[in-house]
């Protein structure tokens, strides 16, 4: 089963300009494993992802340990900024 969160996370930096390699040196220098990353590459290829079939996950619904997982793999900067991302994204979205 491919991550949520490293299929989110390429479809945004995907998004940004950033080129594929760069991305996938990026996630397997982090400790992805070649195959994950491999297989969420050819996932997003083959659904012809757009960002509402890529919309991201509150990291609310997150258990404590698949958080810490990602947080390990990802970076504390760069998981923090992702859930600072996020909660602008939901604040937008109920602006009641």
């Amino acid at each position: 089963m491919i991550n949520q969160q490293l299929l989110d996370y390429i479809y945004i930096q995907k998004q940004s300009g950033i080129s594929d390699t760069t991305v996938k040196q990026t996630l397997l220098a982090n400790g992805w494993a070649p195959t994950d990353v491999d297989g969420a590459f050819a996932s997003l290829t083959t659904q012809g992802a757009t960002p509402d079939s890529r919309v991201a996950v509150p990291t609310a619904t997150m258990s404590y340990a698949d958080a810490n997982v990602t947080v390990q793999k990802m970076g504390k900067f760069r998981a923090s900024w992702r859930l600072f991302k996020q909660s602008l994204a939901l604040l937008q979205q109920d602006k009641g």
